[in-house]
């Protein structure tokens, strides 16, 4: 039997997507024995991930197919994986030969190097291997830090691999923080041409386009649906994880600059935090049935709520513009 002693914890706010395992390997490597969940903010931000909206519809965009923000990739796609990887400052290889897998997570395991794993199948979709008895794998309790998420219902077999991302030496980091800001431009840039918080707030009008019922005019399961559907939506809003990334600079050093902790990145998003969950507050938990009457003021709540959603995410924008200027004119304002 092969094991490592792997006790680095998990981000209780995701599922196993592949940031969340990569942060807890990275912790592992690094020899740091906490903080896993501020790298998964850091990592999470600087990927773009907590910067992708989704549309009301529910179609993905594409820097959310690019990232991976879908069930099927959960955050594991080519383009994040390559990127995190080269962030951290560590080579890496992709393995899908599954008659290679137990002796490639063997010689990782004694190499002091866990294994970020992909199943075929779950709700998340990664593991980590921290070593293999015969045929057996053998993984770090998942239950002890997951708060909002369950541990997966069973253990994971050989048989369940896909595909095994296999750690390699240190290096110099590939990706830089500017490198991040740029991504994460990319992203927001996105968002500010399709305007997916449009596609909201037309759901909660009394002007909305020809191919949407108005709101107050709808009947009161119409109004609670939609409602619903916003309360979803905002449950994947990372403003959280946006701010904490820029509020702990302690963790990378390039943040550390005096003239970006002025600009005060991701203040904006700590409003929008208590934005989201007032939104999801009115879809949870408002008695629809003794309040119908006030349905239209609750769209008029939501209008008003998603307004300055969008204000502040302008301003986050607008702000890592100034962060990606500072850093291209060698980190003085």
């Amino acid at each position: 039997m092969k094991k490592l002693d792997f006790t680095a914890p998990f981000c209780g706010y995701m599922i196993l997507d592949f940031i969340n395992c990569f942060s807890a390997v990275y912790t592992h490597l690094e020899g740091i024995q906490e903080n896993q969940e501020q790298f998964f903010f850091l990592f999470d931000t600087m990927c773009g991930r907590s910067s992708v909206r989704y549309r009301f519809d529910g179609e993905p965009t594409e820097p959310a197919k690019r990232i991976g923000v879908t069930d099927e990739d959960n955050r594991g796609t080519g383009d994040t994986v390559d990127f995190l990887f080269g962030f951290a400052g560590y080579e890496y290889r992709k393995c899908t030969d599954d008659a290679a897998f137990k002796d490639e997570i063997v010689a990782s395991v004694g190499a002091d190097r866990p294994v970020v794993a992909k199943v075929k199948a779950g709700k998340g979709r990664f593991r980590v291997i921290n070593g293999c008895d015969g045929s057996k794998l053998i993984e770090p309790s998942y239950n002890e830090s997951l708060r909002w998420h369950k541990e997966p219902k069973k253990a994971t077999k050989p048989g369940d691999l896909e595909a095994l991302f296999i750690v390699g030496e240190k290096i110099q980091p590939r990706y830089t923080l500017i490198d991040g800001l740029r991504r994460i431009i990319n992203v927001m840039e996105h968002n500010s041409r399709e305007k997916p918080w449009e596609s909201w707030v037309e759901q909660f009008t009394c002007f909305p386009p020809a191919h949407i019922k108005n709101f107050y005019e709808v009947d009161n399961q119409e109004k609670q649906a939609r409602m619903k559907k916003l309360g979803e939506i905002m449950w994947t809003m990372d403003g959280y994880s946006f701010q904490n990334a820029f509020n702990n600079s302690n963790l990378y050093e390039e943040l550390q600059n005096p003239a970006l902790a002025a600009l005060k990145i991701g203040d904006p998003y700590g409003q929008n935090f208590d934005l989201y969950y007032s939104l999801i507050g009115l879809a949870e938990c408002a008695d629809w049935k003794k309040h119908s009457f006030s349905g239209g003021f609750v769209g008029e709540i939501a209008v008003l709520a998603l307004r300055k959603i969008q204000e502040n995410e302008e301003a986050v924008l607008e702000t890592v513009k100034q962060a990606i200027a500072i850093l291209e004119q060698g980190g003085h304002p």
